[in-house]
């Protein structure tokens, strides 16, 4: 999953920005841009999701199937960081538990570092607050700081976890 993220999501981003920008020929807003990304993420999120439960709908032979499924049920964490030079904005788009840091040198030569992003787990509460709200009638959902075993709330692929 994490080689075919690297192939694909930026395509994927390319094309959300390149529809905002059409939108806007001067200059897309940034809630503008801040959702073509959000939408590239779950678009190829969806994507291959989608192919791996048609390969098995369709009832392909094994070896015709298996790259499909093999994909969806792989998850993969994913971090994103676009430069915007006209606007000198720096974006981080995180899925899963990956994190962005910009360090930088002071002048008495220290580095000093700040988080881009917010890890997608159980160890951060608000993650944890939000998948309780999202499942009211699943109280016992979140055992042991994992769901169903896992800590990573947020990523792509992983269809078991997402499939109906």
């Amino acid at each position: 999953m994490s080689t075919k993220l690297r192939i694909l999501l930026m395509d994927y981003v390319s094309h959300e920005l390149n529809i905002a920008y059409q939108t806007s020929p001067v200059e897309a807003t940034q809630e503008a841009i801040t959702k073509a990304i959000e939408t590239a993420f779950e678009k190829l999120d969806d994507d291959v999701l989608d192919a791996g439960e048609a390969a098995v709908k369709a009832e392909l032979p094994l070896p015709e199937a298996l790259p499909f499924v093999t994909l969806a049920c792989a998850g993969s964490c994913a971090i994103l960081g676009i430069y915007d030079l006209e606007s000198c904005l720096l974006r981080v788009a995180c899925v899963g538990d990956s994190r962005a840091v910009l360090g930088h040198r002071e002048n008495d030569g220290r580095v000093h570092t700040v988080a881009l992003s917010v890890d997608q787990n159980l160890e951060n509460s608000s993650e944890a607050s939000r998948l309780q709200d999202e499942h009211p009638n699943e109280p016992d959902m979140i055992e042991d700081e994992a769901v169903l075993g896992m800590s990573i709330t947020r990523a792509f692929g992983d269809a078991r976890w997402k499939y109906s």
